[in-house]
């Protein structure tokens, strides 16, 4: 869960963000859909959606799948599965599609399957979280040095928009 919602929900937590991104639409390369340069959520109605086991949050999971959409409909989830190579196979397989941060291109390319652009679904933010009583601790102190010279390294500036704390 990202440390924003998990702020919302009262949890104190202090992080660093890493990575702002785009998200995107994995299909099978079958899919209609697959031949277009960008998608919008209208254009995705009528397709089901990959789904986290019950143990998953379900409103961070509504979050990342826009459920419901903007003009109220549910979105049809479809197979449950438990980790991004499940989720990259149900596509593959042309039973889902699934939304992803952009770097899925790099990270996961598969034969079988194509990345579409949809602004729509907004950014993906990768955070690394902590509980501020555990932020001193070796582990977590060498932890958040280590992500703050690899995110100095990328040239983000992402970093300055980190709660320290």
């Amino acid at each position: 869960m990202p440390a924003s919602r998990l702020r919302a929900s009262g949890v104190a937590v202090c992080s660093l963000q890493l990575a702002t991104e785009t998200r995107v639409v994995c299909l099978s390369d079958d899919d209609p859909l697959a031949d277009r340069d960008t998608l919008k959520l209208d254009d995705l109605a009528d397709r089901t959606v990959v789904d986290m086991p019950p143990e998953v949050p379900r409103s961070w999971w509504n979050h990342l799948t826009v459920n419901p959409r903007p003009d109220g409909t549910t979105v049809r989830f479809g197979p449950v599965v438990r980790d991004t190579e499940a989720m990259v196979l149900a596509v593959t397989q042309g039973r889902a599609i699934t939304f992803l941060p952009s770097a899925a291109r790099r990270l996961y390319p598969r034969a079988g399957i194509t990345y579409v652009d949809c602004p729509e679904l907004g950014l993906s933010t990768a955070e690394l979280a902590w509980l501020p009583d555990h932020r001193n601790t070796p582990a977590v102190s060498a932890l958040r040095e280590a992500a703050r010279q690899t995110v100095r390294r990328s040239g983000s500036t992402a970093l300055d928009s980190a709660s320290d704390g």
